[in-house]
């Protein structure tokens, strides 16, 4: 029998949290799951405190727990196994709760907040609304962009489009760039059919732990499928 240590946020899903994470209950029968609130944790070390042994930690929450969690905790280090329950995500789902590593999760810090990256982020001529391919190249301005990726740094000119997406321990970046309006009007549309690799003189890709990138100006960026206005950096960590 193992022991999980469950800290729940009871505001969460319109003040559900606590119901919401007892759904563990199914998934654990033979355990000993352990509730605790954690809208009544003042300090880092209130979190902590409890665990021995081979406890595991279950973070359980939604966005807004996590944030403050990641924050609260940043520079500790965890002797013991650290998960992440989203009730959000298993309603959506519709299905049985699955947990995550700590270490398996990805987040972005944009316009002071830290968000957990799911699906993934763009911004560029694709995301310009429903307009021909014609009107988005003509009416679109490029950006310059400088990316960090785990410390090392490029600049690029004429960025059209860029993606960051969550995969296993890290984050990968694509962008297109370097190339004008008129080789836009053949380049572009191959990009919203998925189709740009063709092109390879004119994309850039990495993976890292830790992706930065600023922009020469704000750009409108999206976020698991929601609008940030006015972003002019953004970066994307791995665990």
């Amino acid at each position: 029998m193992r022991t999980y240590q469950i800290l729940f946020d009871p505001e969460a899903n319109g003040g559900r949290g606590e119901a919401l994470a007892h759904m563990l209950d199914q998934v654990f029968p033979e355990d000993e799951l352990v509730y605790r609130d954690y809208s009544l944790m003042a300090t880092a070390l209130d979190m902590v405190s409890f665990l021995s042994g081979d406890d595991c930690l279950v973070v359980c929450g939604g966005a807004d727990t996590l944030s403050r969690f990641r924050s609260e905790t940043e520079g500790l280090t965890f002797a013991n196994e650290v998960k992440y329950l989203s009730p959000e995500g298993v309603l959506r789902a519709g299905g049985a709760p699955v947990m995550k590593s700590m270490s398996e999760l990805v987040f972005v810090s944009v316009n002071g907040r830290s968000l957990l990256l799911n699906e993934g982020l763009s911004f560029g001529v694709t995301d310009r609304g429903p307009a021909s391919n014609f009107s988005r190249v003509m009416r679109f301005k490029p950006f310059d962009a400088f990316v960090w990726a785990d410390g090392s740094g490029n600049n690029f000119g004429s960025v059209w489009q860029l993606d960051v997406v969550p995969v296993k321990g890290a984050a990968s970046l694509t962008c297109s760039y370097g190339f004008g309006k008129l080789r836009a009007l053949k380049i572009v549309p191959a990009i919203m059919k998925g189709g740009a690799e063709k092109y390879e003189d004119i994309l850039f890709s990495v993976s890292a732990k830790k992706i930065t990138v600023e922009l020469d100006r704000p750009a409108d960026i999206t976020i698991d499928g929601k609008t940030h206005a006015g972003v002019e950096k953004f970066t994307v960590t791995a665990g």
